[in-house]
């Protein structure tokens, strides 16, 4: 039986081999500090010579040669070697604690066959581990790696808000296990102005509607556990990111948001005087950026960030998305004033930690700037510890990007990927357009690091395993991923993902299409967007956007065919395939739903110009499809927000109106999302009124009538009305049984459209 001998730091590494080595040969090794070895049996050593004494010792003997990899860097190796005595040994180290942790999990993914994922590992069996003939480094190109989690709340798996400390142990260490070695909590403020302020904001009660929250809207940011065990959630979050080596940035500068509101008593106590905002977003007063020109101001909000770094981070790295989605008077004026913003809060930054780096977040570069403006304001920053963090590559959006910007070969910056909004989550992913470019940055000096900081988590597995594959210098192919994931089912999974990977390039993220309204069909049929619809974009807009969706392929029914073998063949039975089928079939009928929208859009804009008869004009098959779609959803707990609610309970006091806040917080326009109680109480209910609409203008003639503002607006209401008036669990009881059978006749419905619809 092998010994694990680890060394100072490398405690929590040699367990995890420990673990892992009795998960694959059902035998628990015997952990031994480094002083203790006995210098008989087989070892494995965790740990380079600078942290394990036995190993140092072995070096000096000239039995083994020395890590070739310099202290305090994450790069790490994995040899073997058989020393004179004919004792064995296995030597597993970084130049740091992460290094010592992707080692170790790169040993058992390489050599015993592990592979990991966001919702669990696929592990083999083997007698014994081998530990001979390995001699591996690994060096990284990119010096950052890592995902974002946001502050939306809706469904369980997407959204961070709703794990406890059970999903947040499994997510760090998957965050190991990927060998990313950044993420962040951008989930809002939590306590830290009653740590800042502790006799001035008070904790709110734990029951009864936060103070200054907006009921029904993403606004309302009451917490569905005790606030004060927020905050002791966070720490522990941290700490265990500290004790693991993984970095976490600091959130710095004017960061006042709809997720991070400013609380009541914190502006009764001291009014602060705010910006004149040009635009309407965030203008409530929790929401409004207090005017850093005065030192006081810029003081209270560098307050803010100071008793986060005192109770729960570290002041090893920063962040700021300036004065992100607003505008304040003309252009001029408002590029002046974020200009000042960053030079602001970057002085007073360095002044304490003058050369930590700090990444300046991109999204308000994309919607609110010219990429003359951002070129120049390049000219202000320090390339030595400032990184542009980019997280909106895979947008295609053409005129503002980080090319536009001059960002390659010129400043430090991070090829992030957004993904998508909150609606949307489904598999939609241009992977040969992000490869190509993926290709394009590995070769650029200035590009530092590679992210997902999307507002959703977990919602593309195979989208996160390339991630963290092409971050950490690997290469793998979707037949890997395939292999690695599913198993015996792995042919057939396989043969989806090629059915569909023409039409999944229609993104669920493009910020073109985005604008042309086109993305509420794809997601979920919104009579809130069809009311200022045509008032926002000309039909000829709509017509070129169209025009751009209908090139992608479409769907075969060949993949609903695999589909239903599949699930005959017990793919239902293995948690992560029946997942990932379920993303498959909800992705392909959402690009389904939106063509068919826009052959009712093409068909109708045809009969308002005489081109095409009322005949023409069918539009019960966007219903049809939306039905289907929502009953697939209704076939897994992932997308019921009623078991996301349920799973709130049985740990902690949760706030009596959290089903409210819940409701409210998902049923907004913003976040609406694949929700299966949705689609009867909205989308279904909204595609037929939007059929009925149409139905009518043609039996009446009236050509000139593409849009009805007000009608839309009182269903929309009415939908809503009755939304809130009934509870989760009654809204859950209308959904059909979850069963193979079931599952089965939906996915046969789908066959049945996609004959009719050709």
């Amino acid at each position: 039986m092998i010994t694990v001998v680890f060394g100072q730091r490398s405690l929590a590494a040699a367990e995890v081999f420990a673990d892992f080595c009795c998960k694959v040969t059902g035998r628990k090794p015997e952990l031994v500090r480094d002083e203790d070895d006995k210098g008989t049996g087989d070892a494995v050593l965790i740990g380079s010579e600078a942290v394990n004494s036995l190993a140092a010792q072995l070096v000096q003997k000239g039995e083994i040669p020395a890590l070739e990899i310099p202290e305090g860097k994450e790069d790490y190796a994995i040899r073997s070697f058989i020393l004179a005595g004919g004792r064995k040994i296995l030597h597993l180290a970084g130049g740091r604690v992460r290094g010592d942790h992707y080692a170790v999990y790169r040993y058992f993914r390489e050599f015993a066959g592990c592979r990991y994922f966001w919702d669990g590992d696929r592990i083999p069996h083997m007698e014994s581990l081998p530990l001979t003939g390995i001699s591996l480094v690994h060096k990284f190109r990119f010096r950052y790696r890592g995902l974002r989690y946001f502050a939306h709340r809706s469904l369980h798996r997407f959204q961070a808000e709703h794990w406890d400390w059970e999903e947040w142990k499994q997510e760090l260490e998957y965050l190991l296990k990927s060998e990313f070695n950044l993420f962040m909590l951008r989930i809002g403020n939590d306590d830290i102005f009653q740590k800042a302020y502790p006799d001035i904001v008070p904790y709110p009660p734990d029951d009864g509607h936060a103070p200054g929250s907006i009921r029904h809207s993403f606004n309302d940011r009451t917490s569905f556990w005790p606030l004060r065990y927020r905050g002791e959630l966070r720490k522990k979050i941290l700490d265990f990111a500290k004790s693991h080596d993984l970095m976490h940035p600091e959130d710095m500068g004017p960061f006042t948001h709809w997720y991070s509101a400013t609380p009541l008593e914190y502006l009764e106590h001291f009014k602060p005087e705010t910006l004149d905002q040009s635009t309407a977003t965030y203008s409530e007063n929790t929401m409004k950026i207090w005017d850093f020109r005065k030192e006081k101001h810029l003081e209270e909000y560098w307050a803010i960030t100071k008793a986060h770094i005192e109770h729960y981070g570290s002041p090893e790295l920063f962040h700021t998305i300036g004065l992100a989605e607003r505008k304040f008077g003309d252009s001029q004026e408002g590029m002046r004033m974020k200009l000042l913003a960053y030079k602001k809060f970057i002085g007073r930054m360095r002044k304490e930690y003058p050369s930590a780096p700090l990444f300046v977040g991109s999204w308000d570069f994309m919607f609110r700037w010219e990429p003359e403006d951002v070129r120049e304001l390049l000219k202000y920053f320090d390339p030595e510890n400032t990184l542009i963090l980019e997280y909106t590559a895979d947008s295609n959006f053409k005129r503002n990007n980080y090319k536009t910007w001059g960002l390659p070969g010129n400043f430090p910056w991070i090829y992030g990927i957004f993904q998508g909004l909150e609606p949307q989550n489904t598999l939609g992913f241009d992977f040969e357009r992000t490869g190509k470019q993926l290709d394009e940055a590995v070769n650029d000096p200035m590009c530092k690091g590679l992210v997902v900081w999307s507002e959703n988590s977990h919602a593309n597995a195979r989208l996160l395993e390339y991630l963290a594959v092409r971050s950490s210098g690997r290469k793998e192919g979707l037949k890997e991923f395939c292999c690695d994931r599913y198993g015996r089912f792995a042919g057939k999974m396989q043969e989806l993902w090629h059915c569909s990977e023409g039409a999944f390039k229609m993104p669920a993220w493009e910020c073109d299409r985005d604008r042309k309204g086109i993305d509420g069909a794809v997601m979920s049929f919104s009579l809130a967007r069809q009311a200022v619809l045509y008032d926002t974009f000309s039909i000829g807009e709509m017509r070129a956007c169209a025009a751009e969706l209908e090139k992608f392929p479409p769907i075969p029914v060949e993949f609903y065919e695999t589909a239903v073998e599949l699930v005959k063949d017990g793919a239902c039975e293995d948690p992560m395939v029946f997942r990932d089928l379920i993303d498959l079939i909800r992705t392909a009928l959402s690009c389904e739903k939106s063509l068919e929208w826009i052959r009712i859009q093409k068909t109708f804009w045809d009969w308002r110009e005489n081109k095409a008869e009322a005949g023409d004009i069918e539009v019960d098959r966007l219903t049809e499809w939306t039905k289907c779609l929502g009953n697939i959803l209704s076939q897994h707990s992932d997308f019921s927000i009623y078991e996301s609610f349920r799973k709130l309970f049985g740990r902690h006091h949760v706030n009596s109106v959290s089903e409210d806040v819940l409701k409210g917080n998902s049923e907004n326009a913003y976040c609406r999302a694949q929700i299966s109680e949705f689609f009867p109480a909205f989308y279904v209910p909204q595609a037929e009124i939007f059929a009925g609409f149409v139905k009518e203008l043609c039996r009446t003639g009236n050509r000139e009538k593409l849009n009805d503002p007000e009608f839309f607006k009182a269903e929309n209401e009415r939908l809503r009305e009755n939304f809130y008036a009934a509870s989760l669990e009654d809204l859950n009881k209308v959904l059909p049984e979850k069963d193979r059978g079931n599952l089965l006749r939906f996915i046969d419905e789908a066959i049945k459209l996609k004959q009719y619809t050709k």
